[in-house]
């Protein structure tokens, strides 16, 4: 009754809302155009992913971020999660250097989408320790869109998607050149990791390519070397300091795409490998090595039908793979020794209609659907599953005046059987109707409100309902929950936002309801003959409050003051405790000078930014690595603390496009401390001081 009573609302509301936008229209007309030039200096943030047509941030009531340009060079590493969490909202599980998982307002995991070329990529996102498998550097930007996201991206968007965007082919030039070719090499001092990559793109009449690739190596990171880690429950020291054993990767890529394009018809087709040689420390001092491996292919079509109308297909193939095994480093991993080997291939197919100006409404209808098959080839951790779903969608959005509506319904039907043992099996079904609503207002000059509404959906995981087995990377046994139900979300946002050629300021307070939500509990007992705490999925209803706030300020014309504030609290209403791997407060304020010339260096840029994060308690039991509290090393609930970096960036002149030189520092007083979302957090620091350079140098035209 609650669910339904919560769709009802969100349906008269739209209905509501969609009457008011157009009482507005009639009385100011000419509005939208004021509306338009309030952020003319910020037309770069377009934004693909929040809606189905590219949409100016500003004037989506989404929450969006977009990480491009010289803003994605400076904060970008091969760590998804610490690539993105300067922005407000966004919060990093990180495990080592490599290793990062995005957290969207307090949720990450299979509650949020990660998108390549907007295509929603599957890397067995239930483990705390199991980082999306792409690159940010092969990306051109990235879009971050936090609240829930089903009614495009489907049942696992609910807390928002992140996109990763790769260069567009220029189509359709008439021209045959090379248009950009470059080389990028970067050194980190704190565990000697070099990258090498190079890409390019070229065009040949109606024709376009582009092919880059990359590898990076690092060895073990180090933590400033400390004998007591002063913490506000008690003093211990960390099982490890200095150089951190087993933290060592090797990763390599490799990108392809080819398109064709006229006057009505578009086509494209890429390829993207990515693989990582992995080792996690664990507790005991021993490793857990890893193979991870990742292939994707997209076929993107579209046909011009008429002036209004565009059909769209997408059809996209993922093969995910995961080999691991505890207590032998990646090194010495073959066929003979792996404990846990996970493969899982998804295919997609999406179809839709894109129109223009009906009666001044824009939007997108179409049905998508997907198959997944789940192997587990060694190992009992998770049984072999197949899944399949089918959606309908439906996306619409009207500007007129002052006012800008968005809205947006989504039916999923999903089926899924797991193989649990010779002849035995087990059906699961579910239905869902998703949905959106989202206004922006322009109450006054430079100012907008904002309010968006979007109810969320998430059906068990395999791993949810049929987990059994040791799983090593996270020293525990898991138990998984056969009983367990869908959970659905309602999220509701308010915001605020003013807009000068000097000044950016927006508030958005959010308020996320989650019925049924599923989380692991770790118990009192221990699993024989193995000595692993036991973890049982389990779900109760649970509430997010939060606000984000965010300022730019450009203080003369090459000084400029940027910061943002992330406040979250949480609660699992049965029983009283917060919700397991949510982020502390955070607060992120950087000094940017951007003169036009210094010295032989043209477009300029030094920067220096603090990051500082509150105190955290942990959850108790509920909290992955909980026991660290009680332990006489490590912690689990971790105390604040602030890191200061700094960095300089120039150009040099030599060819048609500049040549790039990066130097920056992190953690430039060699601060000891621990991130609450750090899952080495239990026995080791985070890292200490590293000094990063890097060159980008153009080749060819």
């Amino acid at each position: 009754m609650k669910r339904l009573t919560q769709l009802s609302s969100m349906l008269l509301l739209v209905q509501g809302c969609t009457l008011i936008a157009n009482a507005h229209a009639e009385t100011r007309s000419n509005s939208q155009a004021e509306l338009k030039a309030i952020s003319e200096h910020d037309l770069e943030k377009i934004s693909i992913t929040a809606s189905p047509f590219k949409t100016r941030v500003n004037d989506s009531a989404s929450a969006i971020e977009i990480l491009a340009s010289d803003e994605k060079a400076r904060y970008q590493s091969l760590s998804l999660g610490a690539s993105l969490e300067k922005i407000a909202g966004v919060s990093n599980v990180a495990t080592g250097g490599q290793s990062g998982k995005p957290v969207l307002r307090g949720l990450s995991g299979d509650r949020i989408r990660i998108l390549l070329d907007g295509v929603p990529q599957d890397h067995q996102q239930y483990g705390v320790r199991h980082p999306p498998n792409v690159d940010p550097f092969l990306a051109e930007r990235i879009e971050v869109v936090k609240g829930p996201m089903s009614v495009l991206y489907g049942a696992d968007a609910m807390g928002g998607v992140v996109n990763l965007i790769s260069r567009p082919l220029l189509l359709n030039s008439g021209v045959s050149e090379l248009n950009q070719a470059t080389l990028f090499s970067q050194y980190h001092s704190n565990n000697n990791q070099r990258s090498l990559y190079f890409d390019a793109d070229a065009s040949y009449n109606n024709w376009g390519g582009y092919l880059g690739f990359g590898q990076t190596e690092a060895d073990n990171f180090s933590t400033p070397s400390v004998l007591t880690f002063p913490l506000n429950i008690s003093g211990t020291a960390p099982l490890f300091s200095g150089e951190i054993p087993f933290t060592d990767f090797k990763a390599r890529d490799f990108a392809s795409a080819i398109g064709f394009a006229n006057n009505t018809f578009e086509s494209t087709l890429r390829y993207m490998f990515w693989a990582n040689d992995q080792n996690y420390l664990q507790q005991n001092g021993q490793p857990t090595g890893q193979f991870l491996t990742n292939h994707n292919l997209l076929l993107d079509n579209a046909y011009q039908m008429n002036e209004n109308w565009l059909f769209k297909s997408r059809l996209s193939w993922q093969k995910n793979l995961r080999d691991a095994s505890t207590g032998i480093a990646y090194q010495g991993l073959d066929d003979g020794n792996i404990d846990l080997s996970l493969e899982l291939n998804r295919y997609q197919g999406r179809f839709s209609v894109v129109h223009d100006a009906i009666k001044g409404w824009q939007g997108e209808l179409g049905f998508e659907v997907v198959d997944k098959q789940q192997r587990t080839y060694v190992g009992n951790l998770i049984p072999d599953a197949n899944s399949n779903s089918y959606s309908l969608f439906a996306f619409e959005r009207l500007e007129h005046g002052k006012w800008i509506t968005e809205i947006g319904f989504r039916f999923d039907y999903i089926s899924q059987q797991a193989h649990l043992a010779v002849n035995s099996s087990d059906s699961r079904h579910w239905n869902a109707l998703s949905g959106s609503l989202g206004l922006t207002w322009q109450f006054a000059d430079n100012w907008l409100a904002t309010t968006h509404l979007a109810r969320g959906f998430r059906a068990p995981s395999v791993f949810d309902l049929y987990a059994l087995g040791v799983h090593g990377g996270v020293a525990a046994y898991q138990q998984g929950n056969p009983e367990l139900e869908e959970e659905y979300s309602f999220n509701k946002d308010v915001g605020i936002r003013y807009f000068t050629q000097r000044i950016n300021f927006s508030f958005i307070v959010f308020y996320n309801t989650i019925d049924e939500y599923i989380y692991q509990a770790r118990t009192t007992e221990l699993h024989a003959p193995s000595g692993l705490p036991i973890h049982q999925l389990r779900q109760g209803d649970a509430r997010l409050l939060g606000s984000e706030t965010e300022a730019q300020w450009q203080l003369t014309d090459s000084v400029k003051l940027v910061a943002n504030f992330t406040k979250i609290n949480s609660k699992l209403k049965d029983i009283g405790s917060e919700l397991p791997l949510l982020p502390a407060d955070k607060l992120h304020a950087e000094l940017l000078w951007q003169p036009e010339k210094l010295l032989i260096f043209e477009a300029p840029e030094l920067y220096l930014n603090a990051q500082y994060y509150a105190h955290k308690q942990s959850a108790g039991v509920y909290e992955p690595f909980s026991q660290y509290d009680k332990l006489p090393f490590g912690t689990a609930s971790t105390p604040a603390y602030t890191l200061w970096n700094f960095g300089i960036k120039g150009e040099l002149k030599a060819f048609s496009s500049p040549i790039v030189l990066r130097l920056s520092v992190n953690n430039v007083f060699d601060k000891a401390y621990s991130n609450f979302l750090d899952t080495y957090k239990g026995y080791a620091l985070g890292q200490g001081r590293n000094m990063s350079v890097s060159l980008t140098i153009p080749i060819g035209a």
